[in-house]
C-alpha cells in the first residue's frame, strides 16, 4: 500500500507518460513494468444487517435445567481503517462487497452470543425484560473484534430469545397447568365469599330455596 486518502478529490502525479513510457519498454511488449491500482472504499455506515442463530444455543437454566435457546437481531458496523480492511479482509480483489464480509462478522456475532449466554445467570423467563443489557454488553464484547478488521461496530441488538417450537409448547403446557391451578383456588375464593351474601339476600334464589325448605319441613 503507497498510501491511503481521506474523502475528497486528489491528484496522483506519475512518472508515466502515455507514449514515451510505451516507446521506452519496447522489450516489455510496450507495457510499463511500474503500475498501480487505485481502491475505492465506501465509509458508509452500513445499516440493517442481520443476524441470528443457525442452530440453538444449550444453557443451564436455573428453573427448567438445560434448555435450547434461538435469538436474532440487527448490527451495523462502518469501514474505519481502509488499510487494515485491505490487508486482512478484501486484499486485491477487484470488488468485494457487504454480504460478504458480513458472514465473518456473523461468525463473530454467533461465537460470542454462545460463550455470552453460556455464562449468562439469568433464567429464560427474565431475559426477555434484560434484551437492552444483552445488546450493549454484547457490542462491548464484539467491539474489539470488529476493530482488528477496521471496522467499527456502530449498533448491536438483540430483538428476540425464544425457544425452539417443541421446548416452547412444552414451556406453554407448563403455564397453563398452573394458569388452571390458580384459576380452581381463585374459584374455591369466589365460592366462599358469595356463601355469606347468598345467605343474607332472602329474596334472591338462595333465599328462595331456604324459605321453601323451612315450610316443607
Amino acid at each position: 500500500i503507497a498510501d491511503c486518502f481521506g474523502p475528497g478529490l486528489h491528484t496522483l502525479n506519475t512518472q508515466t507518460l502515455p507514449l514515451l513510457t510505451s516507446l521506452q519498454n519496447w522489450d516489455k511488449l510496450f507495457a510499463s513494468p511500474f503500475k498501480s491500482d487505485v481502491y475505492f472504499f465506501s465509509c458508509r455506515e452500513q445499516i440493517d444487517p442481520r443476524w441470528c442463530t443457525s442452530t440453538p444455543i444449550v444453557i443451564r437454566d436455573r428453573e427448567f435445567g438445560a434448555i435450547r435457546l434461538r435469538a436474532h437481531g440487527v448490527f451495523s458496523y462502518q469501514l474505519q481503517d481502509p488499510t487494515v480492511f485491505f490487508q486482512k479482509i478484501s486484499g486485491t480483489r477487484e470488488q468485494y462487497n457487504n454480504e460478504e464480509v458480513a458472514g465473518q462478522l456473523r461468525a463473530h456475532i454467533l461465537t460470542s452470543l454462545a460463550s455470552y449466554f453460556g455464562n449468562a445467570q439469568v433464567n429464560f423467563l427474565d431475559m426477555a425484560a434484560n434484551q437492552q443489557a444483552f445488546s450493549e454488553q454484547l457490542q462491548d464484547t464484539l467491539c474489539p473484534l470488529f476493530a482488528d478488521y477496521g471496522l467499527a461496530l456502530k449498533r448491536f441488538f438483540v430483538q428476540s430469545i425464544s425457544l425452539p417450537e417443541e421446548l416452547q409448547a412444552h414451556l406453554d403446557k407448563v403455564t397453563s397447568m398452573r394458569m388452571v391451578g390458580d384459576l380452581q383456588r381463585y374459584t374455591q375464593f369466589q365460592t366462599a365469599e358469595s356463601i355469606p351474601t347468598a345467605a343474607a339476600n332472602e329474596g334472591g334464589i338462595a333465599g328462595a330455596g331456604a324459605g321453601l325448605g323451612a315450610g316443607f319441613a
